[in-house]
């Protein structure tokens, strides 16, 4: 079973479609509040990519407060995949083993 992280891809989301349509007031908005939300998911994979999200749009407000707005391009890249949903396996496949996901033994081993 899979579930999809959605909280941190549809941040990363909104911020996009702020830079795209240079709504900078709200994207100065979605920044803020991406820098400092802090992730209620038991899911290490989501909390890591709130981690990465809040980085990025601390050192992203911080530029385009300098106005040097065409320094902020290095950060799309990462948004742009922030922004795509993250596959997390669930607990039980993540606690599973490598060896019981193979579905053949080698003879060498039998």
């Amino acid at each position: 079973m899979t579930k999809y992280s959605e909280t941190s891809t549809r941040c990363a989301r909104a911020i996009l479609k702020a830079w795209r349509s240079r709504n900078f007031d709200l994207l100065d908005q979605k920044l803020a509040k991406a820098a400092v939300v802090e992730s209620t998911s038991e899911d290490t994979g989501e909390c890591e990519r709130w981690e990465l999200l809040n980085g990025i749009a601390h050192e992203f407000r911080r530029v385009l407060a300098s106005g040097r707005i065409q320094e902020a391009v290095v950060y799309l890249p990462l948004l742009e995949n922030l922004a795509r949903p993250a596959v997390v396996s669930s607990r039980r496949a993540a606690a599973a083993p490598y060896w019981h996901v193979a579905t053949a033994v080698p003879a060498s081993i039998q």
